[in-house]
């Protein structure tokens, strides 16, 4: 019997779940759990979520971005990186998350999807030490 993988049974949910109203969907929830529990596949329900809020999320054209930065960044700092994002993703909806290290020293990194933007002075003072050294 072939192995079903957590994102092939996140993908079967997501597309059960498709244009359902609440009754449908609490249904087909309860019956998708049925299924993983006779499947003995249970143990792996939070990678399935995982798996299911990224297709949410890219079927819904939503990014998922951390910001980092040495102080707390104004309205209009976050207002500049949610146009930033939106421009470079081409995404409806942006949930940012917001987290301060003081080991960056200034500037800011932005993650979002597979990329990582280092603009930190930390970062400039490493490629700068890289390149005095060469």
């Amino acid at each position: 019997m072939q192995k079903i993988s957590e994102k092939k049974y996140a993908l079967a949910l997501f597309r059960s779940l498709e244009n359902k109203d609440q009754k449908h969907t609490e249904e087909i929830i309860k019956n998708f759990i049925i299924l993983l529990d006779k499947n003995n596949k249970l143990s792996v329900i939070d990678k399935i979520i995982e798996e299911f809020e990224k297709i949410h999320n890219t079927e819904n054209q939503i990014i998922d971005v951390e910001t980092i930065t040495a102080t707390e960044m104004n309205d209009t700092q976050k207002k500049d990186v949610k146009k930033f994002i939106l421009e470079k993703t081409n995404s409806k909806t942006i949930n940012i998350t917001h987290n301060i290290s003081k080991k960056i020293l200034g500037g800011i990194i932005i993650k979002y999807g597979d990329r990582i933007i280092d603009s930190s002075i930390k970062n400039k003072l490493n490629n700068l030490k890289i390149e005095l050294l060469k």
